[in-house]
């Protein structure tokens, strides 16, 4: 199979030996109107045509990427006469509401589900500040860290000092979303790096020790995570 790169916005192609590149650029200037709507993600197919690899974009296009990259794979199958059969139906990714927008007041309360989010977790486990930065960021899911405190009360531990994020979301990063480094959990899922005064440096042993109970780190790792971050 004849491989190609295809720059979209330049609307140009070159012939490549080994893999399939597919990928459009935003401009700026004289080419911001035109291309400003196209994505910044590329499509590698590999040489067997039996891996599929999609890279760059971000979250807000995720929908957009994943779609590409099904068409891609049911074109492949059919090229390759290994289509299944059954017949495929149209998905409907587009119409799902995310995982924390299940649920979420149709007036966009944030408010009453701050008001929840402390309630699940008890007042006098949870600030107001705290139940409300959960629910902007994790939406209706921060009620589910929000029964982490309930359950002990220590994972409501401030993470730094006049900031409203907890402990608990460190369990949550790890059992949750599979973070496995101090440096992934303070400047992804807390965003401490970027929030906290010092740069998360105080807070990251207090995540650190708690990531080492949760991971089963020896020393040595809980050290060199703490270096790395």
């Amino acid at each position: 199979m004849k491989s190609w790169a295809i720059d979209r916005g330049q609307e140009c192609c070159i012939q490549c030996s080994k893999y399939l590149l597919l990928f459009t650029t935003s401009g700026r200037g004289y080419f911001w109107t035109r291309f400003s709507k196209m994505f910044k993600h590329q499509i590698i197919v590999g040489p067997t045509d039996s891996i599929i690899t999609i890279a760059g974009g971000k979250l807000t296009t995720y929908r957009k990427m994943s779609q590409e990259v099904v068409d891609m794979a049911i074109k492949l199958l059919r090229l390759s006469g290994t289509l299944p059969s059954h017949p495929l139906y149209v998905a409907r990714t587009d119409q799902e509401p995310l995982p924390g927008a299940q649920g979420w007041p149709a007036n966009d309360d944030h408010e009453r589900v701050a008001r929840q989010v402390r309630d699940v977790a008890g007042e006098e486990h949870m600030t107001m500040d705290t139940a409300q930065m959960l629910a902007n960021v994790y939406g209706m899911k921060g009620m589910d860290i929000a029964r982490l405190v309930r359950q002990d009360p220590k994972l409501g531990q401030p993470l730094s000092v006049n900031r409203p994020e907890i402990l608990a979301q460190v369990d949550w990063a790890v059992q949750q979303e599979f973070a496995a480094t101090i440096t992934d959990v303070m400047t992804r899922r807390t965003q401490l790096f970027y929030r906290a005064e010092d740069q998360g440096l105080a807070a990251s042993v207090l995540v650190g020790q708690r990531m080492q109970t949760l991971l089963g780190w020896y020393d040595r790792q809980l050290h060199s995570q703490q270096q790395t971050y």
